[in-house]
């Protein structure tokens, strides 16, 4: 009876342990709502802290949001990437606004400087009056990207948008799917790449690589880094909360739990009852 009892309770675990990661681990979370003057961001759920370079050039503090003003000097946020150089899938939650249509300004660039990088355009020029809002992956370092996509306007000034990148492994490939404010604005297949293709050793905020694009004049209210690839479901119920709001785990994880912590209890009792015996 003890070892029916034993299975039954490492059963109730190795579900609930199962239940967490189909949810998702938040890895780091940054809220951008320092004071005034502070040139280093929070990371509230990891401890890996984000820098603003060239901060005179930016204002902290701005309604809980920092805005890089698009100057010459380019300010920018750089965020570390030590725990997501060797990620299998992530996500990339970011709630952000653009102030001013510049040519090719960047909202993020996850990769490898000029060669293997995920770049997210708020705008990218084709004439003197129309612009339009584009995801490039190149994992070769070539001129050509691998997958991009682009709308055909460009999103509204002063309005916030809820961004959301999700890099998932599917066996001997990468799914890379990208969403804005909780719609799926596209989803691509990259036959034999993984997330090393990127050889991430940079993530910016507002920064470009390319020296030929203009610099990014906009405010970042929240950035999340996840450990693997969001539902739709997920990426949904985030939007609706909104920035600020972590939503807690599934109904399903939670379930799991109380049903593993009643076991182990049970257990725990049942065998102090036999000891007396």
């Amino acid at each position: 009876m003890n070892l029916l009892r034993e299975t039954y309770a490492f059963t109730a675990i190795y579900l609930f342990l199962q239940a967490l990661p189909a949810y998702g681990v938040l890895i780091h979370q940054y809220s951008f709502n320092e004071s005034s003057g502070e040139t280093v961001f929070i990371d509230s759920i990891g401890g890996e802290n984000a820098e603003l370079i060239n901060s005179g050039f930016a204002q902290v503090g701005d309604n809980g949001s920092v805005t890089l003003d698009g100057g010459t000097r380019r300010s920018y946020i750089d965020i570390p990437t030590a725990t997501i150089q060797n990620s299998e899938s992530i996500s990339i939650e970011l709630w952000a606004t653009n102030n001013s249509h510049r040519n090719n300004s960047r909202i993020f660039e996850l990769g490898s400087s000029k060669t293997e990088r995920i770049t997210w355009h708020w705008a990218g020029y084709r004439n003197s009056e129309s612009y339009f809002q584009a995801v490039g992956f190149d994992k070769n370092g070539s001129t050509s990207y691998d997958v991009y996509e682009k709308t055909t306007d460009a999103l509204e000034l002063g309005t916030e948008y809820h961004f959301t990148l999700t890099l998932e492994d599917i066996g001997n490939d990468l799914r890379v799917s990208i969403f804005l404010d909780s719609v799926l604005v596209s989803t691509n297949l990259l036959t034999n790449s993984d997330i090393s293709d990127l050889e991430i050793d940079q993530f910016t905020l507002g920064y470009d690589s390319f020296y030929g694009s203009s610099a990014s004049s906009s405010s970042y209210n929240e950035l999340r880094i996840h450990n693997h690839a969001l539902t739709q479901e997920q990426i949904t119920q985030n939007y609706q909360y909104g920035s600020g709001v972590v939503p807690e785990p599934s109904t399903y994880a939670l379930i799991f739990g109380v049903v593993a912590f009643c076991a182990v209890m049970r257990l725990r009792h049942q065998s102090s009852i036999d000891e007396r015996k």
